[in-house]
């Protein structure tokens, strides 16, 4: 017997390449079990656990068919999930699904079924700033700094900036 693997998993000896497949695939469901993965997160877990190529192919095969795996939905759900709890920009989510094996085209085609567009953006980065502007106040620079690491571009910094400064001026003018 073989070990494989972080938690060091002992690989059995197959008697014939269907035992091979049929370990494998279930490998990959037990590893689908906690949440949704990527195609490529998927054969990098099976390649830890010294899966020859044509049984990964295999294996991706069988849950592509069953529709276990499907990068174009995980994109779209993912990048719903990043903007609705986490008010992430285009661009971080971009980055980050690209760090998980997606195609760029499959990136794009789900922004635009999301319907994220720069009115998106700029509800994206007026959550943060009102958020970071909320308990103290801090200067246009360090908030133009603050929104660039967040990844929002700087047309859209601006935008958001010049919201809360004529909103500030609205407040301040409301308590005279």
């Amino acid at each position: 017997m073989r070990t494989a693997g972080k938690n060091r998993r002992r690989i059995p000896e197959f008697a014939s390449e269907s035992e091979r497949s049929s370990f494998y695939r279930n490998e990959a469901l037990h590893f689908l079990d906690f949440k949704m993965r990527t195609e490529a997160e998927i054969r990098t877990h099976l390649k830890e656990k010294q899966c020859p190529l044509e049984t990964a192919d295999e294996v991706l095969d069988f849950l592509k068919e069953y529709h276990y795996v499907d990068d174009a939905r995980y994109s779209l759900l993912f990048i719903r999930q990043e903007q609705e709890l986490h008010h992430r920009s285009r661009k971080d989510i971009t980055n980050r699904l690209l760090s998980k094996g997606i195609d760029g085209s499959l990136i794009s085609v789900a922004f635009d079924e999301n319907g994220t567009d720069d009115e998106t953006e700029l509800e994206m980065a007026r959550w943060h700033l009102q958020k970071k502007t909320r308990t103290e106040t801090v200067s246009a620079d360090k908030l133009m700094a603050f929104l660039e690491r967040k990844g929002f571009s700087y047309r859209i910094i601006k935008a958001a900036l010049l919201e809360v400064e004529s909103s500030e001026e609205e407040w301040i003018d409301d308590t005279m």
